[in-house]
């Protein structure tokens, strides 16, 4: 079931989710922060499943940690890690769900690659990949929305909280292999 309105205002009050400001009818507002790391622009370079493990090194892959402001341009087909402004804390019995917000997918620009997913007892930022995938350079204000959270009751007992590689992020996450 889909938390909404009352429910959900009371929701993110009840257990401290994250600022109400954020709180919108149907979901939770995702506001872009300034930290952000660029995929490397780098041609022909393979990621073969094999290396898709241990020993693999995202920094061969992304640009160091890099703040931004006012602005964060991404060019045609341009992707990077980017995060949350705010920290949020899912409920046991809750999960979450990210969905780029209308203006941008409208213009192609995607935040998120299929990794919308957001776990009951997840605590922290929650990161965002980005791509342009418009034939125009596009710029996002840093603080701006460009995502929404929505939350789910689970249908039954959650038996164990999130505890995995992501928990209690402060900036935009690297994949860990």
């Amino acid at each position: 079931m889909l938390i909404v309105g009352k429910n959900l205002d009371g929701l993110v009050r009840r257990y401290d989710i994250c600022p109400t400001s954020l709180v919108d009818q149907f979901s939770l507002k995702l506001k872009i922060d300034s930290q952000i790391r660029r995929m490397k622009p780098i041609r022909n370079q393979v990621v073969q499943t094999v290396a898709y493990g241990p020993g693999m090194k995202a920094s061969l892959l992304f640009d160091d940690l890099t703040e931004v402001g006012p602005n964060i341009e991404i060019d045609p087909g341009g992707k990077l890690l980017a995060c949350s402004d705010a920290t949020f804390k899912i409920p046991a019995g809750y999960f979450g769900l990210i969905q780029t917000k209308g203006t941008l997918a409208r213009l192609f620009v995607s935040c998120t690659c299929n990794d919308g997913q957001v776990e009951p007892g997840y605590s922290g930022k929650i990161t965002l990949e980005v791509i342009n995938q418009s034939n125009y350079k596009v710029v996002l204000p840093v603080g701006s929305e460009v995502a929404q959270l929505f939350l789910f009751k689970c249908s039954g007992d959650v038996h164990s909280l999130y505890a995995g590689k992501y928990q209690g992020a402060e900036s935009p996450t690297l994949p860990v292999f």
